[in-house]
């Protein structure tokens, strides 16, 4: 079975298979998301912290035999790893 990550922004969730994901990029006041295809998800939070947002992009990278939920609004614990 294929691992998805599911990037949730308060209201808004979206999830994809994990291997859709190309690169993550930070920003001062944001996180870029590219997927296959030439979709991105910008998430512009000036209020986020530099160390979650690095956390963030290191779990993605380092992370590939689980699944991953993003909680873009949960500045203390901001990924969580299902392991299916």
């Amino acid at each position: 079975m294929e691992k998805m990550i599911t990037i949730t922004d308060g209201s808004m969730t979206l999830t994809a298979p994990l291997s859709y994901i190309v690169e993550v990029n930070r920003a001062p006041d944001s996180l870029i998301f590219k997927f296959k295809g030439g979709s991105f998800l910008h998430s512009m939070d000036v209020f986020m912290p530099e160390e979650t947002r690095q956390y963030i992009e290191q779990a993605i990278h380092t992370v590939s035999g689980a699944n991953l939920e993003i909680n873009l609004k949960n500045y203390k614990q901001p990924v969580r790893i299902v392991i299916k």
